[in-house]
């Protein structure tokens, strides 16, 4: 288990801080450039082991993100240079309380970076009852400490509009977006002749639509049997047992999650990348996982509502394909599953008749990697906003 604490803190005055040092936290890292260091308690490969580990091991997991964490960074604030800027992650959400309540008081700027919004998260993800005393709780505690920050740096604009909703503005706030670096990417690897590969990776948490997926695989039965589709899933997370029903089933494969430099290299080999959210779950949060199959020159088809930010994500690059599966625009309830499931379906079936579009489209998603999500362009956006901290 790694403790991880940059030996720059006294050079340095930025900071991004986050429970897992994870690919996210290391592409924020290169976009803002040297003058910033990580703040992280647990490395990404101990998360992924823990979290698949046995009722010990995972206790120990939350004991150090939610607890041990918060408790360090309480710490590295207090003994922080004055003028320091701590760029902290909801992960875990308790933590821009800690920095937001103790910053002031030693010279410390917060910034609260919003990977997915509290109590909303936990409300979509079952955990707590909507509107119930926890929750107001939560977003009463959350709403002082985002208020209390110099500054919020959001994922989407549907995000941001959700939290400060939910819990009002800061002084300076920004919509950056996460580096899709092709550069992390080597070329394409030979796939199956004639077939289709659909690629599913990452977390697959209570926000997916894990049923959805099934529906559209069980539906294109023929299609795997004649090996014209294969679906290649390696997930891990709390609805992956969904998936595991699948496991043994022609043209299907299920493993657990790769590491990032594996998964990088596996995934060249895949010809379409499958994103799911619920409809409760896209307007707390945006799957990073979308750009690095940009990154990857994958085109992506997203499950979700039209008016999330993962829609707009694809949608706006012309990068992939969305389909909906709210009931409305303003709904957080979830169409038919066999429904959506079947809308899937005939979208791949299209694609396995009419290569030229996924093509298209997969070139549209490289773009969108070399241009708006590179690491030159989010590089800029960071700079336009740390400006405002200068």
């Amino acid at each position: 288990m790694v403790c991880h604490t940059s030996t720059r803190v006294s050079r340095f005055g930025v900071f991004v801080s986050s429970s897992v040092n994870s690919d996210l936290v290391q592409a924020i890292l290169a976009s803002i450039g040297p003058d910033a260091c990580a703040f992280t308690t647990v490395e990404e490969a101990d998360y992924r082991r823990l979290s698949r580990g046995n009722r010990r091991q995972r206790i120990r997991l939350r004991l150090l993100t939610w607890i041990v964490h918060p408790c360090r960074l309480a710490l590295s604030i207090v003994f922080a240079r004055r003028g320091s800027l701590y760029i902290v992650t909801t992960n875990p959400f308790t933590a821009p309380v800690v920095a937001a309540a103790l910053g002031p008081w030693f010279g410390v700027r917060v910034v609260h970076h919003v990977f997915d919004l509290y109590p909303d998260a936990l409300e979509a993800a079952g955990i707590l009852r909507p509107g119930g005393f926890l929750s107001r709780c939560i977003s009463a505690c959350l709403g002082w400490a985002h208020r209390r920050c110099a500054g919020a740096v959001y994922l989407g604009q549907a995000l941001r509009q959700q939290t400060e909703r939910r819990l009002g503005q800061t002084p300076h706030s920004a919509v950056i977006e996460v580096t899709a670096d092709e550069a992390l990417f080597g070329e394409p690897s030979p796939g199956c002749e004639g077939c289709l590969v659909v690629h599913y990776g990452g977390q697959l948490g209570t926000m997916h639509d894990a049923e959805s997926i099934v529906a559209a695989v069980e539906a294109l039965e023929d299609e795997r049997d004649e090996g014209r589709v294969r679906f290649d899933f390696r997930v891990g997370g709390a609805r992956a047992q969904v998936i595991d029903r699948l496991r043994g089933k022609p043209g299907v494969v299920v493993d657990s999650i790769m590491p990032p430099s594996a998964w990088r290299k596996h995934v060249r080999g895949a010809g379409v990348g499958l994103v799911s959210l619920l409809p409760a779950g896209a307007r707390v949060c945006l799957p990073s996982k979308t750009y690095a199959l940009l990154a990857a020159s994958l085109p992506v088809i997203a499950i979700c509502p039209r008016t999330s930010d993962l829609a707009a994500v694809v949608t706006s690059q012309g990068a992939g394909w969305v389909i909906e599966n709210a009931v409305s625009p303003a709904s957080v309830s979830t169409r038919d599953r066999a429904v959506v499931g079947a809308e899937i379906a005939a979208l791949i079936r299209r694609l396995i008749a009419l290569p030229a579009e996924r093509d298209q489209r997969a070139e549209a998603a490289g773009q969108a990697a070399r241009t708006v999500f590179s690491r030159a362009a989010t590089a800029a956006r960071w700079r336009t906003f740390l400006s405002e901290f200068a």
